[in-house]
């Protein structure tokens, strides 16, 4: 016991430290200094930085729809409706997960946040008898959900990101002891920007019966897709075995999260029986008109051109990337990209370098990522122009290889910690004179 109460001390310390130096450079807890916000800029510490840090893909947050949805509940409904979904649920619940019925086509239970929705679904749906693996990169907020099932004595098995032929033998080990095998992911990876391989995953669901897939993909919702379906959907169709959660924080542009079910009567007990379903409070009505607001416009086909305009701004980002030399963990068509750079005193560097430029991107470091494998992760919105790429990936093409070289750490060494193809940075001829 006193083992663990030491190794669990010595992660939070390892945590606080990388919070404190990354508090030290001005790269987390900030506020933002603007009294109106566009969707392209943010003032931090009052200074004007291009936003490469926002999950608002498709640029949804000032979309009149979504503005008069809000203003609409508000007058109607007020800022609050306090009470338990058990009880009563604001009407506007209904039209929602009557859209999201319509859009899916299958059974819908919308949550107050994706993070409740794992924590109401998770334990209604894996049993006693079952088995739980988990992809190593799969969102904290579904490990923290599935970890609580550890008490029940619900054995759970990690494997390495990705790695289809792990998870097939694991899949073989525990067939003959579990009545069921929940395999637990993401659709988009929300740190590397890479995908679930769901061919792969098919084709193991077709093979074991008793597998069964919860994915996440919530930063996969509403940037690709019919009518916005996400990532996963629109790449296969909802397996009979496969739980789909999804978010309306990001690129739907309003609050709250939804399952969707491969039937009826799974969906009734996870509504029945979710713990933060019965005793969490609701999405409140100005953010739950934003969601009806948004699903309507979704429904409408409207966002098929915003969809095709993000596309190109990420097909942009790809080829300026691969222009400057520059590495990725995984070459993706999602908007969400990773550099990887290796430590987390360099990485810290490359990225304060970049912001005191007027760039803002996000620090990915431990514990979201493994400790000698951090980077710059970097989003793209609706709302940034190819200019504002272009300059980001050039300041990012001169400070990296310096960031590198003031360390002690080489191009190879990223390389090889993450086994990534070796790659050479084309510095901007400025920044070699």
């Amino acid at each position: 016991m006193t083992m663990t109460k030491n190794i669990q001390h010595s992660f939070m310390d390892t945590i606080e430290q990388a919070v404190d130096d990354s508090l030290a450079r001005g790269l987390v807890h900030q506020f933002t200094d603007d009294e109106f916000l566009d969707g392209r800029s943010i003032s931090l510490q009052s200074r004007d930085c291009v936003n490469f840090g926002s999950c608002s893909y498709l640029g949804l947050e000032r979309h009149p729809a979504l503005i008069e949805g809000v203003t609409q509940a508000v007058q109607r409904f007020g800022t609050q409706f306090a009470l338990s979904r058990t009880y009563v649920s604001l009407g506007l619940y209904q039209e929602l997960e009557s859209l999201f019925q319509a859009m899916f086509r299958q059974p819908v239970v919308v949550t107050a946040s994706t993070t409740l929705g794992h924590i109401s679904a998770l334990p209604v749906l894996i049993r006693q008898g079952d088995a739980i693996i988990l992809d190593h990169q799969v969102h904290a907020s579904v490990q923290s959900a599935a970890q609580s099932l550890r008490a029940e004595g619900i054995p759970i098995h990690i494997i390495r990101h990705n790695d289809m032929k792990t998870l097939e033998k694991q899949i073989q080990h525990l067939k003959t002891k579990h009545q069921h095998i929940w395999y637990l992911a993401d659709g988009v990876y929300s740190m590397y920007g890479d995908v679930a391989p769901l061919a792969e995953l098919v084709a193991l669901l077709d093979t074991y019966d008793q597998l069964h897939l919860y994915i996440d993909d919530a930063h996969g919702m509403s940037w690709i897709g019919p009518q916005g379906v996400g990532y996963v959907r629109s790449r296969i169709a909802h397996h009979p075995r496969m739980v789909l959660a999804v978010s309306l924080c990001k690129a739907f542009a309003s609050a709250g999260g939804a399952l969707v079910f491969p039937n009826e009567e799974m969906a009734s007990k996870v509504r029945k029986c979710g713990s933060t379903l019965i005793f969490s409070g609701p999405i409140q009505p100005p953010m739950l008109g934003a969601a009806v607001a948004s699903a309507r416009l979704h429904a409408s086909g409207a966002i098929e051109q915003y969809q095709q305009e993000l596309r190109a701004l990420v097909k942009h980002t790809n080829q300026r990337i691969a222009e400057w030399g520059l590495p990725q963990f995984q070459v993706a068509d999602t908007p969400l990209f990773f550099i990887p750079i290796g430590k987390i005193h360099i990485t810290l560097n490359v990225i304060q370098r970049v912001l005191e430029d007027g760039f803002y991107t996000n620090t990915a470091v431990f514990p979201a990522t493994p400790m000698q494998k951090g980077g710059m992760r970097f989003t793209i919105n609706r709302n940034l122009t190819r200019d504002d790429i272009d300059q980001l990936l050039e300041r990012l093409a001169c400070h990296y290889p310096a960031a590198l070289i003031e360390a002690g750490s080489s191009y190879r060494e990223v390389a090889r910690a993450f086994k990534i193809p070796e790659f050479a940075v084309k510095t901007p001829m400025y920044a070699m004179a």
